[in-house]
């Protein structure tokens, strides 16, 4: 790089570090490390080398990359892996309340640890935790007995129930609460839910919901 007409003392050249990060590049080369060869020729081919060797370490770490998700999607994928709130549901039978809640409601086993009767499960942007009874570590606050659970029921929201409807009703599986259309007032409009609820085979109670949307305040509301 040739300095400007005039220009005296010490200026920062425009694009300068273009040529001092590729001399960081080469010098990862031992051989370009410190001026060994004796002849010039043998040192331009140990550049082109190394230059070649840094290009095809860059397109295989590209087609890599193509078989990964974007990050933009792994940031999405973690995020819906690590809700602020997951309940961890304390089980009596590992192996039956694992087929209900995969086989019939239809979550998916993101990770388990079977020796422990552990399993972290998803269903949409739901998540829940089951853990048996005394095979891991089991926080005690009074007796476990059934139903488990008692004071608390899990909402959990689907695009349409009538499917779990059917794998519940083909399982011989009775409803805590049948269908119903459920209109509840948020500020001065109101939303709609079409639900029902179902225990576990721990007793816990589930509430499977149905958008129905958004419609204005009814009188009397």
């Amino acid at each position: 790089m040739e300095r400007a007409p005039g220009m005296r003392g010490f200026a920062i050249q425009p694009r300068r570090w273009v040529v001092e990060r590729t001399y960081g590049w080469l010098s990862r080369s031992r051989r370009l490390s410190k001026d060994y060869e004796r002849k010039v020729q043998t040192s331009e081919t140990l550049i082109q080398v190394a230059m070649i060797r840094l290009l095809l370490a860059r397109l295989g770490r590209g087609r890599e990359l193509e078989k990964r998700p974007p990050k933009r999607l792994l940031s999405e994928v973690t995020e819906r892996m690590s809700n602020a709130l997951v309940p961890e549901l304390s089980i009596r039978d590992f192996e039956k309340s694992l087929d209900f809640y995969v086989h019939i409601v239809g979550f998916s086993v993101v990770y388990q640890r079977e020796k422990e009767g552990f399993a972290y499960l998803r269903l949409g942007q739901a998540q829940i935790m089951i853990d048996q009874i005394d095979k891991g570590r089991t926080w005690r606050t009074a007796e476990l007995e059934y139903p488990l659970g008692r004071g608390v029921n899990f909402q959990i929201e689907r695009e349409e129930i009538d499917p779990l409807l059917e794998r519940l009703k083909r399982h011989q599986i009775e409803l805590f609460l049948p269908v119903e259309e459920k209109w509840y007032r948020k500020n001065e409009r109101e939303v709609g839910n079409r639900q029902f609820l179902v225990q576990d085979p721990d007793g816990y109670l589930l509430r499977f919901t149905e958008d129905l949307g958004v419609r204005p305040l009814q009188q009397g509301t």
